[in-house]
This record gives structure tokens, sequence and C-alpha cells, in this order.
């Protein structure tokens, strides 16, 4: 005789499977389940097999089976709608595939729906570059795609860059210049913006030049990319500046910082 499971599975057929959606690693649906006999049940971990996808070829290393999480307590010849969840294969492309989702002996037809993940490491982050006036430095960012989709990564651009002590010292600079000639609030105000105009000018915008043509980087794998920054002319020298490059839904640091302490960074 088959093993039966101490709960069943109702209202899911061939017509009805059960339906999992979201990324690999956060697979979410509901069940269905009845308690058929006279006790309390505490309802155990299933576990799910996928049996293939329309149009995906899966390598053998996506095709093994996961535990199925389901918590909860049923009443004898009770019934309840449950929470389950499932962790895939990370790299398992977006896509629909077939499943089935097993207890004791029993196997009930399931659908994963498997979204995009995009989800990638970049390292070093943030990037500490020298603060050495209309230079340029080199640098290395090292790439892992641990998503279900490539990425690609060129070239990046003009990216706004901040002056940590910014509004410090346009306070200053204003108290300096309106002290003697500010009688009201807007004259206050105006001289503050002109203030706020001049550093920005200064400051300007990092250049960031990547590769002309965007290197592609596949689910699972990894990537050394090679950037160029320019400095903008203008800034004060013993000055720390940032800067945010977004990358995707990601964002790359870029510091820029007093001669000297980067070296001092690199012998620690």
């Amino acid at each position: 005789m088959r093993a039966l499971p101490s709960y069943e599975i109702v209202d899911h057929s061939t017509e009805r499977p059960i339906h999992l959606m979201g990324p690999p690693g956060r697979l979410r649906g509901e069940v269905s389940v009845k308690n058929p006999g006279d006790e309390r049940v505490f309802l155990r971990p299933g576990r799910l097999d996928i049996e293939g996808g329309a149009g995906h070829r899966l390598p053998a290393a996506m095709l093994h089976s996961v535990a199925v999480s389901m918590i909860g307590i049923l009443a004898p010849g009770g019934s309840e709608v449950l929470k389950i969840r499932a962790s895939i294969h990370p790299q398992t492309p977006p896509g629909q595939y077939q499943a089935a989702l097993t207890l004791g002996d029993y196997r009930y037809p399931a659908v994963l729906h498997v979204a995009e993940n995009l989800d990638f490491d970049m390292s070093p982050n943030p990037l500490i570059v020298e603060n050495s006036p209309g230079s340029r430095a080199h640098k290395r960012v090292t790439f892992a795609n641990r998503g279900n989709v490539a990425i690609d990564i060129g070239r990046i651009g003009a990216v706004p860059l901040d002056d940590e002590l910014g509004i410090c010292r346009t306070i200053r600079a204003t108290l300096h210049q309106a002290a003697d000639e500010a009688k009201t609030f807007d004259d206050w105000l105006n001289a503050y913006l002109r203030q706020t105009n001049e550093l920005f000018k200064k400051t300007g915008l990092l250049w960031v030049e990547g590769p002309e043509d965007p290197v592609k980087i596949a689910p699972g794998a990894m990537a050394t990319i090679d950037f160029n920054i320019r400095i903008p002319d203008g800034l004060e020298a013993n000055a720390r500046y940032a800067a945010v490059a977004y990358i995707y839904d990601d964002n790359l640091r870029i510091l820029v910082v007093p001669a000297g302490i980067e070296r001092v960074r690199r012998r620690k």
C-alpha cells in the first residue's frame, strides 16, 4: 500500500494545479488542505520536483528536489488554505515550469511562475579615488551575477559629485560675503543661493568611462571591468567628495579623498 499523508490537498488536479510565483529564491503559493482523520495534525514539509519548462532545457543541477515549507495545524476534520514557500536553483531562468508537489507517496501537479531576479555584487564598493584635480584614475570592479538574467555593464558617463562639507562651506561663505550687506531674509537667501551656485560650479561632475561595448555577464558568471574616472579641475585638493553611479538597481559609490588617504588604506 502507498503511504498516506496525515492530511490531504484538495481542490487541485491536472486542470487545477498548485501555482507558485516569484523569483527562484522566494517562490510563494497557496494550497487548500484537509484533515480527514479524527486527531489534530501538525503539517509536514513537502517536496517539489521541477519536471520541465516550455522553451527551457534546464541543466541537471536545476532539476533536483527541494523542500516545501508549510506551517499549520489542522483540527480533526478541519480544512485550511495555507501559504507554501520554496526555493529553487538561483539561476533558474524566468519562465513557466511544470512541477510536482509530493506529500508522502502522493504527487500533486504544480506550475512554477519564475520571475526575473536582478541580483549582483560589486567589489570593491565604494571606489576610493585620490583627489587630484584634473587627473584621471584607473579602477577595476569585479561584478558577480547572482541573479537569473544576464546584465550588461558599459559606459556610465557623468555623475554628480557632492562636497561632503558642502553645506558648511556654503553657510560660511554666505556669512563672510553678506554679513555687512544683508538686511532681510530675502537678502540672506539670495546670498546663500549665490554661494550654492558657486560651489556647484567648482565641484562639477565626475566623468566615469566604462567599456565602449557593454560587457554581458551571464547568470552565475563574474567579470572584471576597467573604469577610467576623470576628476574635475575645480575641486579643493584637501576636501572629500562623494558620487553615486546607478547601475541597474544598485549603487556604485565613488569617494574622492585628499591625497595620501588612498595609499594609507592600501597599506592597511
